[in-house]
C-alpha cells in the first residue's frame, strides 16, 4: 500500500545528500538486557544526525522536498535529529524500569506533525514509557515507537540514509498505550498492543486500536516479522493522528510484513510489504491511506 500525493503521483527526486551521523559505539551494549541477578544501572546514549542535500528539481527556497521522510531541505546544511536515550533495564531482581528518548530537530517536527495534541506538545519526547517484568512477560506503558516497518526513525540504524516509501507513507511513527511482550519459544516471540491509535498521545475519537506482532528467528540468517494494527482512526473534525486528508472516523486495518535474509557475511536482503484499508463509518471505503498530507504543510512555527 502506498499513499499518493494530492496531485496523484509521487514525483521522482534527483538529489545529492551528504550526511554526518554521530552515535556512541557502546549503544549496542547499552541496549543489551541486564543479567537476571544484576541491579540494572541507568544508561545514556544518543546521536546527532546532520545532512546536506541538493535537489536537482530545484524546489523553491525554503520548500520541503516531497517524497522524503526526514531529509526534506534542499541546498541547506541541516540538523535532522539530536537524540538522547535514557534507559533503566529490567531484571527479575529489579523488575521496574523505564525508557526516555529526548529528541530535537526537523525530524522531531515531522514525527509529531499530525499529533492531535499539537506538534509542539510532545515532539521533544519521542518515547517515554515504564516497563515491568512479570516472569517472562514484559509490560510497557507510555509513548513508544511503532513496531511496524523495516526501517526506523534513527538513520544510524538503517541500511540507507533516506527512507523507503513504505516507511514514509504506509505506517505510523509512534503509539500511546500498552505493549505486552511474551516469548513463545527460543525462536518465536509475540507482542500485543492496546493503544490510542496512529500518532496520537491524545486520543481524538474515543476508540482504541489493537495490534499484534509475531517475530520468528529460526537461525542467524533469517528473521520474519508479521505485524497487524486495527481500529478507528481520524475524527469528526480533523484527519487525526493518522493524517487523513479529510475529516472522518474510518476503521483502519493494516498488515505489515518484514523479512530479513542474511545471505552471506556481506550480503543482506530486506523485504517489506504493507497492505491497509480504511472504511468510513458511513460505509465508504478509502483503500489508500492519506496519512501524511499535513506533514508537507508544517507551519512556519516549526521550521
Amino acid at each position: 500500500m502506498m499513499k499518493m500525493t494530492q496531485s496523484g503521483m509521487i514525483p521522482w527526486i534527483s538529489a545529492l545528500a551528504i550526511s554526518l551521523l554521530l552515535a556512541p559505539v557502546q549503544r549496542a551494549n547499552a541496549d543489551a538486557p541486564a543479567k537476571a541477578n544484576d541491579t540494572p544501572k541507568i544508561t545514556l546514549n544518543g546521536l546527532i544526525d546532520m545532512y546536506y542535500m541538493y535537489d536537482f528539481n530545484h524546489p523553491a527556497p525554503g520548500a520541503l522536498v516531497s517524497g522524503r521522510a526526514f531529509d526534506v531541505k534542499s541546498d541547506s546544511f541541516s540538523l535532522s535529529l539530536l537524540e538522547l536515550n535514557v534507559n533503566r533495564a529490567v531484571t527479575k531482581a529489579s523488575p521496574l524500569g523505564f525508557t526516555a528518548t529526548v529528541t530535537l530537530g526537523k525530524t522531531a517536527d515531522i514525527v509529531n506533525a499530525t499529533e492531535p495534541g499539537g506538534v509542539n506538545t510532545y515532539k521533544y519526547l519521542q518515547q517515554l514509557y515504564a516497563t515491568y517484568l512479570l516472569g517472562n512477560t514484559t509490560v510497557d506503558f507510555g509513548k513508544f515507537v511503532t513496531m511496524m516497518g523495516y526501517e526506523v526513525i534513527e538513520s544510524s540504524s538503517n541500511d540507507n540514509y533516506s527512507r523507503g516509501l513504505l516507511f514514509t507513507y504506509a505506517i505510523p511513527f509512534y503509539h500511546m498505550g500498552f505493549r505486552v511482550t511474551q516469548p513463545i519459544s527460543s525462536t518465536l516471540s509475540s507482542q500485543l498492543f492496546l493503544v490510542n491509535g496512529w500518532n496520537d498521545v491524545e486520543d481524538e475519537n474515543g476508540g482504541k486500536t489493537i495490534g499484534a506482532d509475531l517475530n520468528w528467528t529460526p537461525n542467524s540468517k533469517v528473521n520474519l516479522i508479521l505485524n497487524w494494527l486495527g481500529g478507528d482512526e481520524g475524527s469528526a473534525t480533523t484527519g487525526g493522528g493518522i493524517g487523513f486528508a479529510t475529516p472522518g472516523i474510518r476503521n483502519t486495518q493494516t498488515l505489515d510484513f518484514v523479512g530479513v535474509f542474511n545471505l552471506t557475511s556481506i550480503l543482506k536482503l530486506g523485504l517489506n510489504v504493507d497492505y491497509a484499508s480504511a472504511k468510513g463509518k458511513g460505509g465508504g471505503v478509502q483503500r489508500e491511506l492519506e496519512r501524511r498530507s499535513r506533514i508537507r504543510q508544517i507551519s512556519d512555527a516549526t521550521r
